[in-house]
């Protein structure tokens, strides 16, 4: 039996880390068993190339493969890839953008805006899809005050089908332009 503590012991401390796996927790939970919690690495964002969707972490990490779109993970889109390798990161044309991608869709899923879609347009500027409501953002250094602003702003919404200007909205400017599409 201590053989088994000292093979798990040395299995959990590796450094190497496992696709889909954010990490495991063990407890001797008497003489003869352990219990094991897995925690799953969370997927918040996908792009699709060649048909095929692939699903990434907050790590940037390629995770998934999959021809069907999962509900609820925003698509990435208007980016060109290098190459794009099953448990690698992405490796974006642009380089600059790869830290944009990250921190967007880490803040979509810590803001909890259910966004279907981020696109970025031919100068690099962002644009979300949220429902029927599409969010022009713009080319900002942070989207930090627009997207802990935005689920509240759509809150207030009686018409979704709605196109938001939301390019110079700051912690100085918080005015927002609003046209029915």
């Amino acid at each position: 039996k201590y053989a088994i503590l000292f093979r798990l012991r040395w299995f959990f401390n590796q450094e190497e880390s496992i696709p889909f796996i954010e990490k495991i927790d063990a407890e001797l939970t008497d003489r003869n068993s352990i219990a094991l919690t897995v925690y799953e690495k969370r997927i918040i964002g996908c792009v699709q190339v060649m048909g095929q969707y692939f699903y990434f972490d907050r790590d940037g990490l390629v995770v998934e493969s999959s021809l069907r779109r999962i509900e609820g993970v925003p698509l990435v889109t208007g980016l060109e890839f290098d190459n794009i390798v099953l448990y690698n990161n992405l490796k974006v044309q642009k380089a600059s953008l790869y830290n944009v991608i990250l921190n967007l869709t880490r803040l979509i899923e810590l803001c909890e805006v259910e966004v279907s879609k981020i696109v970025f347009l031919y100068d690099n500027s962002v644009v979300l899809q949220c429902g029927e409501t599409e969010v022009r953002l713009g080319k900002k250094e942070s989207y930090d005050f627009a997207l802990s602003a935005l689920n509240d702003i759509l809150g207030t919404m009686d018409d979704r089908n709605m196109v938001l200007y939301m390019e110079n909205y700051n912690e100085s400017n918080k005015d927002v332009t609003a046209k029915k599409k």
